[in-house]
């Protein structure tokens, strides 16, 4: 039990160690979206870093997030997008600190609609 507990405790101390983009209460101004069904958020300002910094693979797109529509999370979050262009509301969302989506582009990781 005790190993278990340690485990878990480790998982959570080592996701913290990660860097990550921020957009913080951002809006959205441009959606893209490729035939193969990836794509990318572009925000209206500058994501803003975890505690430990953004991650370098994205270090020339500081202001977008990546998603792959050809998921059902990736679907999801082209809706949240779409719906906070065409309505004019802001964004909170964070990245996966990873570019797995586009080598330039830090993945979406999870994200609402604020307001």
């Amino acid at each position: 039990m005790i190993k278990r507990m340690l485990v878990v405790l480790a998982l959570f101390v080592s996701v913290n160690a990660y860097s990550s983009g921020i957009a913080n209460s951002y809006y959205v101004t441009a959606v893209r979206a490729d035939q193969s069904g990836k794509g990318w958020i572009q925000f209206s300002s500058t994501l803003n870093a975890s505690s430990t910094g953004l991650p370098s693979c994205g270090s020339t797109q500081r202001n977008k997030l990546a998603f792959d529509a050809n998921t059902d999370g990736g679907k999801a979050i082209l809706s949240i997008a779409l719906a906070a262009l065409s309505t004019k509301k802001r964004i909170w969302a964070s990245g996966t600190n990873t570019c797995s989506v586009y080598g330039t582009i830090e993945s979406y990781s999870w994200g609402s609609i604020k307001d």
